[in-house]
């Protein structure tokens, strides 16, 4: 990737990240995509804590973890974690990202684990 499409995709993060913020009650789902994993972390930004994470980089993760179906299920295993903390609501944060594929798949797993976003 190159340097300019990096930038580009820092730009639009800090662009959404100046309207969406996550709380206690309703904690931010954030979602980094790299070249071989997905990650998926629910922030409260009032207290700087994250309440509960996922990836593809866990030992529980087989296969390759560049695809849509790896990134369903670490949207489903955010999602049960976070049910297990007591939280049904989320604000998604994409990152920066286009919601198209993995990204997306993230969101559907997480809402087919019962959270509401």
């Amino acid at each position: 990737m190159t340097l300019h499409k990096i930038e580009a995709r820092q730009r639009r993060h800090r662009r959404v990240r100046k309207k969406v913020r996550g709380t206690a009650e309703r904690p931010r789902l954030a979602v980094f995509r790299s070249n071989k994993h997905i990650y998926a972390q629910l922030i409260d930004d009032v207290a700087g804590v994250t309440l509960a994470s996922a990836s593809t980089a866990e030992k529980e993760c087989t296969g390759s973890g560049a695809t849509v179906a790896a990134a369903t299920a670490v949207g489903r295993r955010i999602g049960e974690r976070a049910k297990a903390a007591g939280i049904s609501t989320v604000v998604f944060d994409r990152g920066g990202f286009r919601y198209h594929g993995r990204v997306a798949g993230v969101a559907d797993g997480a809402r087919d684990a019962g959270l509401e976003l």
